[in-house]
């Protein structure tokens, strides 16, 4: 089956449809409970792995998930995004962007948590299986043709097996500086909301890799424009590793993890 990916957006009010569905977020009580109900079905609903940003709330919704010890069996792997984007702002507007990256990769910790939690926040290691770049960092380095910044990224994650992740808008422009990577995340969705290649042209440039990443696709719903029922019918979606998905609301999260099983029979 091919895997699905549960995302947070949703859990910390983030909403790129518009400012008013943000604030109905921040305004549910039980929204904390909500997700927290949502994390801890996941592996029941065939979905492995959870991939969360740093914010001022994510500890809390980990140890409210039950992710205070180590290692949870029945819980999702964790898919932690770095570096904690505030703080990165708060550096860079300070010090300028340059000397905050070049903060970020002088990083050298004896510790998967202690490497975690610099670049994240995040303080719980538990369950942790990927590290990802966050694509504000990714998409600056990619621009900057910044092999270095990459593969030391890169390094990192092997030095702590964990698999390395680069959330991109700009998956072929990444692809092309032939830099090691286990996963290249980017938006793919039928109404291309901030996507910038075809499907076509992606997969493409893959066939010249010796050793091939995987492909995950964020970004399906275009913020709500595509229903599940839209994307669960499309061809293309079907020829990614692995599909992120994300949605507050439980039932809506079933419904899509058992549009996405159906898909994948479909096309076995």
């Amino acid at each position: 089956m091919r895997k699905i990916i549960l995302g947070d957006n949703p859990f910390f009010a983030i909403s790129h449809l518009d400012s008013s569905k943000s604030k109905e977020y921040l305004e549910d009580k039980d929204r904390f409970d909500n997700a927290s109900k949502i994390i801890r079905s996941c592996k029941d609903l065939g979905i492995a792995h959870f991939m969360i940003s740093s914010h001022s709330e994510t500890n809390d919704l980990l140890a409210a998930s039950g992710f205070s010890h180590k290692f949870v069996d029945d819980l999702p792997k964790l898919c932690i995004v770095v570096p904690n984007v505030h703080e990165l702002n708060k550096n860079a507007a300070r010090n300028g962007i340059m000397r905050a990256l070049k903060k970020i990769f002088k990083i050298v910790l004896p510790t998967k948590a202690g490497f975690i939690s610099v670049l994240s926040g995040v303080r719980l290691s538990g369950n942790v299986s990927h590290l990802a770049l966050h694509n504000v960092v990714s998409d600056l380095l990619i621009g900057l043709n910044s092999r270095f910044a990459f593969k030391l990224f890169h390094y990192f994650c092997k030095t702590f097996r964990l698999k390395s992740v680069i959330l991109t808008l700009n998956p072929i422009h990444f692809l092309k500086l032939g830099v090691p990577c286990d996963v290249v995340c980017t938006y793919y969705n039928e109404t291309h909301y901030n996507v910038c290649y075809s499907v076509p042209e992606l997969f493409e440039a893959l066939e010249s890799m010796s050793k091939r990443p995987e492909i995950w696709a964020m970004g399906i719903s275009a913020s709500g424009a595509v229903s599940s029922d839209r994307w669960s019918r499309d061809q293309d979606l079907s020829r990614f590793d692995g599909t992120v998905v994300a949605s507050s609301r439980r039932e809506r999260i079933t419904k899509m993890a058992e549009d996405a099983r159906g898909k994948e029979s479909r096309h076995i």
